[in-house]
């Protein structure tokens, strides 16, 4: 990949913190519609589609990225395609939707009240967490020197909480940004991070709405988010990413223009293009969308997320490949937990103000304990067993 366009946000420092004032409104306006209201059964579909779709994502881009560049790559993604041969597990990103929504529920449409609930429950899951994980990932945040990347390494990540709030409050007014906004400046206070999180509500907006009356047709998306935003250096890159989907260029090219030599790197404002436009580039394929952020090399993880969360949202969870989903541990919050979860939400058409009459999900804190210690062993035995499910990938391919 050659840099051909501007430096990438990773280089930028935050230099331009949101003053005081701003922490409490939104940016901006959407220039989608948030009032339009679709089918129950369109609703239940992106509901299950983005929480069991962002899960997924997470699980299989932490298998098969967090190498420095795309040729030392750990096989798997890059040579074994989806053959994953053993189970994945998602990361913090997956945890944080669902607390995200449970603070909504418990806020009573109070957005103060929410802002305070959903710093509690973060701190609540980052203590529930073995020390021994997140000295590692303390190490590796000090070791790269990004903070932006160490402040989403411990479940912060923004932009999996503003997808899932953005589909949770469709069919509401412009206000629903507000909530997307509150929650994004709870944990970062850099306007750049804060209009990202706005692309991916918006761009969520428009994946609820496919196969609709309403649907957005795949070249005007772009046009639509420039519209969002008051950022031009935000506003520049949308027109470029633009411009190489109508060539149909592929998402090597779009990391090239974002300014990404060799590998990805942790920067949650170009995840969130590169995210965004690999939904576009490969849509209605959400195994393509995935895979080829995750080809990428780097901490692919916040693009694929996105990636996988705006392809759920639009075709559901069907359309999730099965070998993943049967690989992916999503304990505690199995198929139970998911219709609970979709029940709660499915007939909420309007906004935060039906939340007084919506119960809150089940918090379950010894059995997210049991799940943190499961995922350090997960995530401390990862090279390990890599090596041994490409080992096992030779054998059968030479059988």
């Amino acid at each position: 990949m050659s840099a051909a366009h501007l430096v990438p946000f990773s280089r930028i420092s935050d230099s331009r913190p949101l003053p005081a004032r701003e922490l409490l409104r939104s940016p901006g306006q959407s220039p989608i519609s948030w009032e339009i209201v679709v089918p129950a059964r369109r609703r239940e579909r992106a509901l299950e589609g983005v929480f069991v779709g962002g899960s997924v994502a997470e699980a299989v881009a932490q298998w098969g990225a967090h190498s420095r560049t795309a040729s030392t790559q750990p096989a798997g993604i890059r040579e074994q395609g989806s053959d994953i041969g053993m189970s994945i597990m998602p990361g913090h990103r997956s945890h944080s939707m669902i607390f995200t929504i449970q603070a909504l529920l418990r806020s009573r449409a109070d957005i103060d009240r929410f802002a305070r609930l959903l710093t509690w429950r973060m701190r609540c899951y980052q203590l529930s967490r073995p020390l021994f994980l997140i000295y590692l990932q303390l190490c590796r945040g000090l070791h790269s020197g990004i903070a932006r990347g160490l402040n989403s390494s411990l479940g912060n990540d923004p932009l999996p909480r503003a997808a899932i709030l953005s589909v949770v409050l469709q069919g509401h007014s412009h206000g629903g940004l507000r909530w997307v906004h509150r929650s994004t400046v709870t944990t970062h206070t850099d306007a750049m991070i804060a209009h990202a999180a706005m692309l991916v509500s918006v761009a969520m907006q428009g994946a609820q709405m496919s196969g609709s009356e309403f649907e957005i047709p795949r070249e005007q998306m772009f046009s639509l988010l420039r519209d969002t935003t008051t950022i031009p250096d935000l506003k520049e890159r949308l027109t470029a990413l633009e411009s190489l989907l109508s060539q149909d260029g592929d998402l090597e090219s779009a990391a090239g223009l974002l300014g990404f030599t060799d590998s990805v790197t942790p920067c949650l404002v170009d995840s969130a293009l590169l995210g965004i436009f690999a939904w576009l580039r490969y849509k209605g394929n959400f195994r393509r969308a995935v895979e080829e952020v995750a080809r990428l090399g780097g901490d692919t993880v916040p693009a694929a997320v996105v990636a996988g969360l705006l392809a759920g949202a639009e075709l559901g969870a069907d359309s999730i490949p099965k070998d993943w989903l049967e690989q992916t541990v999503m304990f505690p919050y199995g198929p139970e937990w998911r219709d609970r979860f979709i029940e709660r939400l499915r007939d909420w058409p309007h906004g935060p103000e039906d939340i007084q009459r919506t119960k809150s999900l089940p918090w379950m804190p010894v059995e997210q304990i049991s799940r943190n210690i499961q995922f350090t062993w997960w995530w401390t035995t990862l090279p390990v067993r890599r090596v041994l499910s490409r080992l096992s990938h030779i054998k059968r391919n030479r059988g």
